[in-house]
């Protein structure tokens, strides 16, 4: 069933950073306990499962705990570097990820010097939102600290700060509660002596992993937010978390969507052993997979 597994940073700011995936490369999707149990054992925030179909790749994507959404899933440009790195899909040519939630296609950066990949995200806009008050009390901020709230597209409560010291000095224990019932994202204006562009923090109730990593979906309204404040069509995102994150978002080269890039790291790969997961795989199956 099984032919590869990997383990990637996705979105990387320097060593061990940006968000852990597992990817496994697939001859043939399993039992669904069997995928799950897979992923509880590997044990990364994500693990994603893909399959060769028709030009593209089905893709599956799973926590320790359950199946989520494909829909601004981080894993997926951990999964596009794993099929580009093993010639799976030719690197002058977007890769197609299908999964529940949608399409998302995955490219390499027009420079190859840069090391980025590149996904479209719909340009959506932030939706406003009446609660300004209430979440002012809930972080106890002073009035005039919050810019402006609203919402995602995926329903993460997006909040924007005045400065990089309001974000920084929020207690994580405070976002945390007030991120429940919904997702809390909290973003400000880079310092002057950073790259223009905005940094940010992500909190979920019950946080499933200890850190908390880039939500795709987020990043168009965050970068279209900032865009316009800070008359910039090109930004750098910084992500505040024990493992920090980057990616760049640029605003100007297309009118329906934002483009989202970032590095990624294959930190280690390996052939699984165990006879459950690799005993209908024949070695003959595996042309085309790097060594």
């Amino acid at each position: 069933m099984i032919a590869k597994m990997f383990l990637v940073d996705a979105f990387v700011d320097g060593p061990f950073s940006g968000g852990r995936a597992a990817v496994v490369l697939l001859r043939h999707f399993g039992q669904e306990a069997l995928l799950q149990n897979l992923a509880a054992e590997i044990g990364t925030p994500m693990t994603v499962y893909a399959l060769r179909h028709d030009g593209a790749f089905i893709t599956r994507y799973f926590t320790p705990k359950s199946e989520v959404s494909a829909a601004g899933n981080y894993a997926a440009l951990a999964a596009a570097h794993v099929l580009f790195d093993t010639a799976l899909t030719p690197s002058t040519q977007p890769v197609r990820l299908l999964g529940h939630g949608g399409e998302m296609s995955v490219s390499k950066s027009r420079d190859p010097e840069d090391g980025r990949l590149v996904i479209a995200v719909p340009r959506r806009p932030m939706e406003p939102r009446s609660y300004l008050k209430t979440l002012t009390e809930a972080l106890a901020l002073a009035e005039g600290d919050i810019l402006a709230a609203g919402e995602a597209p995926a329903g993460t409560r997006l909040i924007y700060l005045k400065n990089m010291e309001l974000l920084k000095n929020i207690p994580s224990g405070r976002c945390l509660l007030t991120s429940r019932p919904q997702a809390l994202t909290l973003s400000a204006p880079l310092n002057a002596e950073d790259s223009p562009g905005y940094a940010l923090r992500h909190f979920a109730y019950p946080a499933e992993a200890a850190e908390m990593s880039i939500n795709l979906d987020e990043q168009a309204p965050l970068a279209l937010f900032w865009g316009r404040k800070l008359g910039l069509s090109r930004l750098q995102a910084r992500l505040m978390a024990p493992r920090s994150g980057l990616l760049w978002a640029d605003l100007a080269a297309r009118p329906d969507s934002v483009l989202i890039s970032g590095r990624v790291t294959t930190v280690f790969k390996a052939d699984p052993a165990l006879k459950e997961l690799t005993g209908d795989i024949r070695l003959d199956l595996l042309t085309g997979l790097a060594p």
